[in-house]
């Protein structure tokens, strides 16, 4: 028997794998999982930061402060909500996507995957491309007719055109008899109508009584009785709100130069966009505006986030006064829709020189009457100079035809409020269509939105207004397109595995009925 030592031999070694390169080691950190639970850890908690912080700051600064923007300062350093995005954007491509496996057994999660990167390019082109503005649109109490005094009425000395009184059939010399409203029960032709006879005032309150009692809101209906040469004839009268086709942005303000032609400005003025006053908004900070259409420059400097006009006093001295008046810098409101924007303008000669006017500008919220714009008189022409809030004309008109709030049992909260309205093309036809929350109105590329209404502390019988937001966005029924993609994703995916799973459960039970039948004693 021999005596042989056994010697065994190492393995070969395996071929060295070739070293990645920075580029795949780039793609798999944007692939990986790892730093997908990253992101959402940090989306969570920004959100969570952000919604503590929005009772002070407001929405706008919140916005602008931890979503739009590419890295957060306080109240520790963190990534943005933007560089958050792309970092998901780019995640979702290189491991969902690119990296996954593909497979006809698996298209679900694919196609899913593919659903949420088209949310966040929806998202994208929102941000980007989306502009918005405020419509409010008063309810109407104008009944549209002046009365004077008469015997066994009021009698009608003039009627507006396109009024309540004159749709109704009113005329000149007509002789107001009553007027009949309708009861709680909001409708005319009811018993609980209530019949205000005019023709019982003496004749020196008829006219009175007749103002007084010819006013109504939105939608509202008055039955009046008028005697026309003899004859009594009876009208229905149905009052309808403001319309208007222009839109105010909350945020963002414009400066506004137009020359005058008449006591309007002309429909084409030169706008000075809001990116280009933003930088303004630092301190010492001045620029010159001009354009070859215009016979002068205008430098605009001091410009305030919130301020309002005082007089100069001793303790205000060298606050960039201007005739005896400065502008006050106030703290700024946390909602931004708030604060009023203000500067010192001066009207330079065309390449510079001593100044031809000098003024204050304050910013004007269109419809609130607060200012006037500067005029300017220049080479035999008329200019203004305005600061308003950025505007967007609308291809058409929005009537309010009928306002309604319904509020929470015994509270002033709001718990529903819609708006009636009618869409008035410039070729006079027209469409109604009832706007509330998640139903909005849709045409000519404008989403009309109801966002809120006021007064909050209106009365049962004050006028209120409707607040419509009026919004430009390409993108505007993206994210519905991508829930749906999802959705399909989603439903593909646990389908086939409900499939896959039944199948599964089919053959197993198949395997334990041969291996009982072929154990099973002969």
């Amino acid at each position: 028997m021999s005596n042989e030592t056994t010697v065994e031999q190492p393995p070969a070694e395996s071929a060295a794998k070739p070293e990645k390169s920075v580029l795949e080691h780039v793609f798999a950190f944007f692939a990986s999982f790892g730093l997908a639970c990253v992101i959402m850890t940090l989306l969570t908690l920004l959100t969570f930061v952000g919604t503590i912080n929005m009772e002070w700051m407001g929405l706008y600064q919140t916005s602008q402060v931890y979503f739009y923007s590419w890295f957060v300062l306080r109240p520790f350093p963190m990534p943005g909500g933007m560089l958050l995005m792309i970092l998901l954007f780019l995640n979702l491509l290189c491991g969902a996507i690119i990296r996954a496996r593909k497979s006809w057994k698996r298209p679900g999660m694919l196609i899913a995957h593919g659903g949420m990167l088209f949310l966040l390019v929806a998202g994208w082109v929102s941000y980007q491309m989306t502009r918005e503005g405020n419509l409010p649109l008063w309810e109407s109490s104008e009944f549209g007719a002046e009365f004077d005094r008469g015997i066994g009425g009021a009698i009608v000395t003039a009627v507006e055109a396109d009024s309540a009184a004159s749709r109704a059939g009113l005329q000149v010399d007509d002789l107001l008899l009553s007027v009949t409203e309708p009861g709680d029960d909001d409708t005319l032709g009811t018993p609980d109508d209530e019949v205000l006879t005019i023709a019982d005032y003496r004749q020196d309150q008829s006219a009175l009584a007749a103002e007084q009692f010819t006013s109504g809101k939105a939608g509202e209906k008055l039955r009046i009785k008028v005697d026309r040469d003899g004859t009594e004839i009876e009208m229905n009268v149905l009052f309808y709100g403001d319309s208007g086709d222009e839109s105010f942005n909350l945020t963002d303000w414009t400066l506004e130069i137009g020359e005058y032609t008449g006591d309007e400005l002309p429909e084409k003025v030169i706008v000075v966009q809001p990116e280009a006053l933003q930088p303004l908004l630092k301190k010492g900070a001045r620029r010159v505006f001009f354009s070859e259409s215009l016979p002068f420059e205008v430098e605009i400097s001091n410009y305030l986030r919130n301020c309002e006009p005082r007089p100069l006093t001793g303790s205000a001295s060298g606050k960039h006064a201007v005739d005896g008046f400065y502008l006050h810098e106030k703290t700024p409101e946390p909602e931004e829709e708030s604060n009023f924007r203000g500067a010192n303008v001066r009207i330079l000669p065309k390449g510079g020189g001593a100044p031809i006017y000098e003024s204050l500008l304050f910013g004007d919220y269109p419809g609130m009457g607060i200012t006037a714009p500067l005029t300017v008189e220049i080479d035999g022409k008329r200019f203004a100079v305005n600061l308003t809030k950025q505007r967007t004309t609308l291809p058409f008109k929005i009537r309010l035809e009928k306002f309604r709030a319904i509020k929470h049992p015994r509270t002033r909260k709001a718990k529903e409020f819609t708006s009636n309205v009618t869409k008035i093309d410039p070729n006079g036809t027209t469409e109604s269509t009832l706007i509330e929350m998640n139903q909005p109105l849709r045409s000519d590329g404008y989403t009309v939105y109801q966002a809120s209404w006021g007064p909050q502390n209106a009365g049962p019988d004050d006028l209120r207004f409707t607040s419509l937001v009026v919004a430009q966005n390409p993108a505007d029924q993206w994210p519905k397109y991508a829930c749906y993609v999802v959705s399909v994703g989603l439903t593909i995916h646990f389908i086939q595995k409900l499939y896959f799973y039944i199948h599964r459960m089919i053959r197993k039970r198949r395997r334990i009925q041969e291996a009982i039948a072929a154990n099973a004693p002969k």
